[in-house]
């Protein structure tokens, strides 16, 4: 991604340190993130681990905010969604457990 330094302003807001900012709160959430998905269920931890290192620093907002919303259901819940025994994930969360499920059939 290219930032280009521009010298308008806005409310004395250079636009160079909102773009700034956004990048150091994508690895804010990033970070956060991969605290997260620290689990107390070892399999499952396997397979989100497998993920976020092939995957977490590729991922733009928009889809970091989707994992945010996965990772807050239950330990049990996202097993058995990889698992396919549960097929009641939503539906804008499925593109998150079908990669999953694809990287960890490797």
């Amino acid at each position: 991604m290219v930032i280009l330094r521009i010298k308008y302003t806005r409310n004395n807001t250079n636009l160079f340190d909102i773009a700034k900012n956004m990048q150091e709160t994508v690895h804010q959430i990033r970070r956060k993130l991969i605290w997260r998905a620290n689990r107390g269920l070892l399999e499952l931890e396997l397979q989100l681990k497998r993920y976020f290192d092939a995957h977490i620093g590729e991922m733009p907002l928009r889809h970091l905010l989707l994992l945010e919303e996965f990772l807050a259901y239950d330990d049990v819940v996202l097993y058995d969604w990889l698992r396919g025994l549960d097929d009641s994930c939503p539906s804008h969360l499925l593109s998150i457990v079908q990669q999953i499920r694809v990287l960890n059939r490797r």
